[in-house]
């Protein structure tokens, strides 16, 4: 046995759920607002093991990886949840990916999940492949009678993801990432944003990729509330915003001036504790055209190997123009001798 196997951590969610079952742990929001009931830890963790215990009667367990395929929904983090319960292996796919693509990505994967968004079917595959379970939000609710598989630990040197990195400095790769890399940068953004227990962190990033991913983790391991955007929707989001429903939010450089322009001057309340800002260099006209209207921006630098965040701007220093912020907590970033920068922790 290696000291990653014999040093387990519970699932984010079973934690989660002994800790504060009534707390709600996911909203998901539409167009519209608040898309159905919002669902308490205690809720969440028995339909995550009910859906645990359909892969365990198809045969999934700990090693074993599965594919995850649909749009952001509440079926979607449940699936999610439901593969980890197992101890296997979830590996995210874009709904949008082509067919040469998607078939690669089944390449050595034991199940392919289907999850179908709010108003949507479910996401079409071609002929061949592994089994596939087909998951909607009737899942949400098993009956009384079905069967709950036990939870299972997280090894810290497990695999638990396999994400396909944007490709932004070069060919898209497939990145592996283990419970201990999930659960140290969770932490160390915890640390460098600060964590309120009444917090709830809207994500709109596609959960594919690891700025998306990363949030349905961290509210797990937090015990905070999800607010699952079902894409984003500037317009739902500002209004969110408005009533104190939101108190964290990830964003890109293009979301933050959609969202700044649609304000149209009217000041973020003191609810909203930061916005984290990355995945490309921001303008600093735009940093500082939210700044004016009273929000905290945190720019932060990462990548899908370091589980998003590397470098971040706690909301207690003051920014510095062109700067990120200074590494997280278990990260050290130094210059390499051909001018990269070198990551370690």
């Amino acid at each position: 046995m290696s000291a990653g196997e014999a040093l387990a951590v519970p699932h984010p969610l079973a934690a989660f759920a002994r800790a504060r079952p009534e707390h709600v742990a996911l909203r998901v929001r539409g167009p519209e607002g608040v898309v159905g009931a919002p669902i308490c830890a205690a809720a969440l963790r028995r339909s995550v093991a009910a859906l645990a215990g359909r892969l365990a009667a198809a045969g999934v367990g700990p090693g074993d990886r599965v594919a995850l395929l649909g749009a952001p929904s509440a079926a979607w983090v449940a699936a999610f949840h439901a593969i980890g319960w197992r101890g296997a292996c979830v590996a995210p796919i874009d709904p949008k990916a082509t067919a040469e693509a998607l078939r690669e990505r089944l390449v050595g994967v034991r199940l392919l999940m289907r999850c179908a968004g709010a108003g949507a079917s479910l996401p079409p595959v071609g002929e061949g492949g592994p089994p596939r379970l087909d998951v909607t939000g009737a899942d949400l609710d098993p009956p009384a009678d079905a069967p709950l598989a036990p939870e299972l630990s997280w090894p810290m040197d497990q695999e638990r993801v396999r994400l396909t990195t944007s490709g932004s400095s070069g060919a898209p790769k497939v990145v592996a990432l283990t419970t201990a890399n999930l659960l140290f940068a969770a932490l160390g953004g915890a640390v460098q944003l600060g964590h309120h227990l009444d917090d709830a962190w809207h994500a709109c990033l596609p959960p594919w990729h690891v700025g998306g991913l990363a949030i349905v983790l961290r509210t797990a391991w937090c015990q905070t509330t999800l607010d699952l955007g079902l894409g984003f929707l500037p317009a739902a989001i500002d209004a969110a915003i408005d009533r104190g429903a939101i108190t964290q939010l990830s964003l890109v450089p293009a979301m933050l001036r959609r969202l700044v322009a649609l304000r149209g001057g009217r000041r973020f309340p003191p609810t909203l504790r930061w916005i984290l800002l990355g995945g490309a260099a921001a303008d600093e006209a735009d940093v500082a055209a939210a700044e004016a209207l009273g929000a905290t921006i945190c720019p932060t630098w990462g990548m899908t190997e370091s589980a998003a965040q590397a470098a971040t701007r706690s909301p207690a220093q003051a920014r510095v123009r062109g700067v990120v912020g200074p590494p997280l907590p278990f990260v050290t970033v130094a210059r390499a001798a051909d001018g990269r920068l070198a990551l370690r922790g």
